[in-house]
């Protein structure tokens, strides 16, 4: 096997306990320069050393954050060792479609499974190709906008559109974040094109964290006091038009591929009924 620089290792470990140990408060930015440097080192060592970083979710990988998701180049790197173009790959916990979203741009054909309908719906709009032009979201946010403002000017009881039924909501969102989201979600449903609509509710979801009062990267959900809450409406046409540029590539790089991707919302325990016996090249799951 490869043997890797543990002494190397242990000293950078050391240098962040003893940072933490002798401060009450320290240096993250250090601290996190140093596992860096730690993961560069590794690097050149082992091939399979790929760090979890937010930036390395590339293409449409980066529409929707989702936990326990493996990096995007770690799945790229298993299908091209182990599977050939045209096979079938399996993953029976789709959950935010790294893996189908891979498979695709590799070629290979998919087949996703999850209970849960938001996994599926962030893997439908990743994994499948689609024209979005720049006329699609200028106009749609621009209805959005004169929304906007026309409510800025009504009291809270004037409101018309739907604000759902929440425990606590107010405790998660300020009330001009809720009027806000209600708007824009109001105008995606409207939409009769399927395919927009259903890339623009991947984009709502995924400011939803950020325009909210609670801490933006902890995997379990609590308040973050005195946060700077950032103007919804801005959040989310930044997002939506990265987006956009985002599927644009993709498009183009799977425009001639034909490998199909086929998703479930089902039990995974009992895919049998949907998958064919001995059909499966590779199964590829986190």
């Amino acid at each position: 096997g490869i043997e890797l620089d543990e002494k190397y290792f242990n000293i950078c470990i050391e240098r962040i306990k003893k940072s933490i140990k002798e401060k009450k408060e320290f240096n993250s930015n250090k601290i996190y320069d140093n596992i860096k440097n730690i993961e560069d080192r590794y690097k050149k060592i082992d091939e399979w050393f790929i760090p979890r970083d937010r930036d390395s979710y590339y293409l449409t990988n980066d529409f929707h954050p989702y936990f326990a998701a493996f990096p995007p180049q770690l799945v790229r790197k298993v299908m091209e060792k182990y599977s050939k173009k045209g096979e079938l790959i399996l993953d029976p916990f789709v959950g935010g479609g790294s893996a189908i979203t891979e498979a695709k741009l590799l070629n290979r054909d998919s087949i996703g499974i999850d209970i849960s309908p938001l996994a599926i719906l962030i893997s439908k709009v990743k994994s499948h190709p689609i024209k979005i032009t720049e006329s699609d979201i200028s106009s749609f946010l621009s209805v959005i906008k004169d929304d906007l403002q026309k409510y800025k000017q009504l009291h809270y009881e004037e409101f018309i559109y739907e604000i759902p039924e929440l425990t606590n909501i107010d405790k998660w969102f300020i009330k001009e974040v809720q009027f806000q989201l209600a708007i824009i979600k109001h105008h995606i449903s409207c939409l009769q094109n399927e395919n927009l609509r259903d890339f623009l509710l991947v984009g709502f979801s995924s400011i939803i964290r950020k325009v909210s009062n609670a801490k933006n990267a902890e995997q379990h959900l609590c308040i973050k006091k005195g946060k700077n809450i950032p103007d919804t409406f801005s959040i989310f046409s930044k997002k939506i038009s990265l987006m956009k540029d985002q599927m644009q590539q993709y498009y183009d790089l799977t425009k001639s591929n034909n490998s199909m991707v086929k998703l479930y919302q089902f039990d995974t325990r009992k895919m049998k009924d949907i998958v064919k016996k001995e059909s499966i090249d590779l199964i590829i799951t986190s």
